[in-house]
């Protein structure tokens, strides 16, 4: 007589246990594809720079011509030259702040993105090892079904501890 793991080693009784699901595949599919798409999405996120320097030069001569265009018709005085030399150094510190604000805006995005992106597989794996679990659970089941005499071997006691102490941590780490 054989023992339970030589039996789940050679595939089981009548091919019972050596069966792939076919609802197992279409879920790891489907998972994939998931993954892919929100990889796809993420790499569209990124934004390019120069959008990022485009909006920085467009802000920084928006401000400046706003601002020479109130000093003009504040002062009326001769000498408009003045009226254009005296924004420049605030209008440029603001610039370099504005500059700065989109820095980390696209850094943040980045972060959000690639953070989003991490949990997706996270729950992925879970879900996938939650279908893994199971389909083992499933085939052990089976695998009792077709031979009543496995019922209380030690190999199959340790697979259910082992599915177990999978099915804890998946409970855990949903947490």
């Amino acid at each position: 007589m054989s023992s339970g793991a030589d039996i789940l080693e050679k595939g089981g009784i009548s091919g019972v246990a050596s069966t792939p699901a076919t609802g197992q595949a279409t879920l790891s599919a489907i998972g994939d594809l998931s993954i892919a798409a929100e990889q796809a999405v993420q790499e569209g996120v990124a934004v390019p720079r120069w959008t990022r320097w485009l909006s920085v030069w467009l802000f920084v001569i928006l401000l400046y011509l706003a601002t020479c265009f109130v000093l003009v018709s504040i002062l009326k005085t001769n000498p408009y030259i003045e009226v254009f030399y005296a924004p420049l150094l605030p209008v440029s510190i603001a610039g370099l702040v504005f500059w700065r604000r989109q820095v980390w805006k696209s850094r943040s995005m980045a972060w959000q993105a690639n953070s989003k992106a991490h949990r997706n597989r996270w729950n992925s794996l879970a879900h996938e090892t939650a279908n893994g679990a199971n389909a083992l659970r499933a085939n052990i089941t089976a695998l009792r079904e077709a031979n009543p005499s496995l019922t209380g071997t030690e190999q199959i006691q340790q697979i259910e501890r082992a599915l177990a102490r999978i099915v804890r941590a998946l409970e855990t780490s949903g947490q």
